[in-house]
């Protein structure tokens, strides 16, 4: 996850105010494996502490962010995977 993680971040904590709120799903969108947003600057995530395995991370950006194009540079899934929660 720390491949992809780190550019998320860095993207969350350049853009304007504003609350970015993501889930994390197993590849088949069976499992929801953790969920997050940003907030004050800060990136808050909660994970399954020992889920191994490939994951798809899907950002939720209200309208207004869409019209406003907040995120100018946030696609819309993320693919990674997860070792140990990690």
């Amino acid at each position: 996850m720390s491949r992809f993680l780190i550019p998320l971040l860095l993207l969350v904590l350049a853009s304007p105010a504003g609350a970015l709120q993501f889930i994390v799903w197993d590849r088949d969108f069976q499992t929801k494996v953790g969920y997050g947003e940003s907030s004050g600057g800060k990136f808050n995530v909660q994970l399954l502490p020992r889920y191994s395995g490939p994951v798809v991370v899907l950002f939720s950006q209200t309208d207004e962010e869409r019209r406003r194009a907040t995120f100018p540079t946030l696609l819309s899934r993320y693919d990674g995977f997860l070792r140990e929660g990690n």
